[in-house]
């Protein structure tokens, strides 16, 4: 497996590290260290998302300088699983678009910080545009978690109807950590289903996905209060949605939803 984390040089990203190491630790996993210096619009860039280092229209000198200066940072991060370390200039999610497929990652970790009301109505945070911008799975994490080994995770979802999702990550983290796997249905007032149908259908999808998981109903007002509500009574480590535009599993959160659990819960959250 290929992890990809993103590097912002500043005080969590060796606890990211840390993170990530402690739950692929025994697998056949390679972590990729990037960090991207953002351009202003004016630049001319690649097809790739970085800049374009030869022309002579535009000062790049302050770019390539932080990117060198940032990429000497990350070679002081160490650990046996790194095995690449880059830092680009141009557009964020340019360069990273091109740098998973050129190196066939498969899973992405970057850090998140909380946002204010204020920041929620007037900024698109760059973990909020990777949700919408990739399609591979999208851990975040908050606060230090060094040597994180989530004993409980939890795939929250509508379960409208038993679809086959690819688990492999998933998997592969629970196999790793001897994690319980629970299925959860967060039923807001507008799910007029009973509970014995939306059991049926999560037992039907636990089945068709071949994963060994309990079930698990919660009533809430709203679906982020009963995210919120599932990490504070530490009913589970690690939060797992899937993106909006997958039908049955991820229904449950439209983009708007999905972001805003990124951005207000303090638990690590896997976007798959």
């Amino acid at each position: 497996m290929r992890v990809l984390i993103l590097i912002k040089h500043n005080q969590l990203d060796q606890s990211i590290v840390n993170f990530s190491s402690s739950l692929f630790n025994g697998t056949e996993t390679e972590i990729h260290l990037l960090n991207i210096v953002p351009t202003n619009g004016e630049i001319p860039l690649q097809m790739n998302g970085r800049v374009l280092d030869f022309c002579t229209e535009f000062d790049l000198t302050s770019y390539l300088k932080q990117t060198e200066v940032n990429l000497n940072y990350l070679k002081s991060i160490e650990h046996d699983m790194v095995v690449e370390r880059h830092s680009y200039a141009g557009n964020k999610i340019g360069i990273l678009q091109d740098y998973i497929r050129e190196n066939k990652i498969d899973i992405v970790v970057g850090g998140a910080h909380k946002t204010t009301a204020m920041e929620d109505a007037f900024v698109k945070t760059y973990p909020s545009r990777i949700i919408t911008k990739t399609t591979l799975p999208y851990l975040t994490i908050k606060c230090n978690r060094d040597n994180f080994s989530p004993q409980k995770i939890g795939l929250i979802g509508d379960f409208t109807k038993p679809s086959q999702e690819n688990f492999d990550v998933i998997k592969t983290i629970a196999k790793r950590h001897e994690s319980e796997i629970t299925l959860i249905k967060i039923q807001t007032p507008s799910d007029k289903r009973s509970e014995e149908d939306i059991k049926r259908v999560m037992t039907q999808f636990a089945e068709v996905n071949e994963l060994n998981a309990s079930l698990k109903i919660i009533k809430s007002v709203d679906k982020e209060s009963g995210v919120v509500e599932l990490h504070k009574d530490k009913m589970i480590d690690l939060i797992v949605v899937a993106r909006a535009h997958k039908p049955a599993f991820s229904s449950l959160f439209n983009h708007a939803d999905q972001e805003s659990i990124v951005n207000h819960v303090y638990a690590p959250i896997l976007i798959c």
